[in-house]
């Protein structure tokens, strides 16, 4: 048992506690962890996406169990949300924002983004997802397969100052 484990990352605090019970002849595991107020900017230094312009505050709480080394039985749920953040040049938004045709979208910053979660059956499924910027909303569901199936159903409600100037 880990209790408590606390750390500093990137200027903001990590909680967690772990449990694995290593007597059964399937090992089993539960975790909490908890992060907040963590600096993307300052992360993404030492990632592969140095070179891309993402910045903002990441908060995540999540309550995890399975057997080990299986995460086919991982299950659990959580919640992400990252405020003031700039997060286009990932690959997922940055095509997105291309599949829009949305002039000038790299230079949107999201004053809110969050997603709540919950994994099982070999599937994280999105329970309820928004980005909301003054130009952009966005929200949807779906799920996300550990084979990397996508079965999403995305809204969006695009401000007509946005794309008044695009030809598309």
């Amino acid at each position: 048992n880990i209790s408590n484990l606390y750390a500093k990352p990137y200027g903001g605090n990590l909680s967690a506690r772990l449990s694995l019970n290593l007597l059964p002849e399937t090992p089993t595991y539960t975790s909490r962890v908890e992060l907040s107020n963590i600096d993307l900017e300052k992360l993404r230094l030492d990632t592969k996406f140095k070179d891309k312009d993402i910045s903002g505050v990441f908060n995540a709480s999540a309550d995890f169990a399975g057997t080990t080394p299986d995460l086919q039985t991982l299950t659990g749920k959580g919640k992400v949300w990252i405020d003031n953040g700039r997060l286009w040049e990932l690959n997922l938004l940055k095509g997105l924002g291309d599949f829009l045709f949305l002039p000038l979208y790299q230079k949107i910053i999201f004053r809110d983004a969050d997603v709540d979660f919950a994994v099982h059956d070999r599937t994280i499924e999105i329970t309820e997802s928004y980005l909301g910027s003054k130009e952009l909303e966005l929200a949807g569901t779906g799920k996300i397969g550990f084979d990397g199936a996508l079965d999403l159903t995305l809204h969006s409600e695009v401000n007509a100052d946005l794309i008044k100037d695009s030809p598309d």
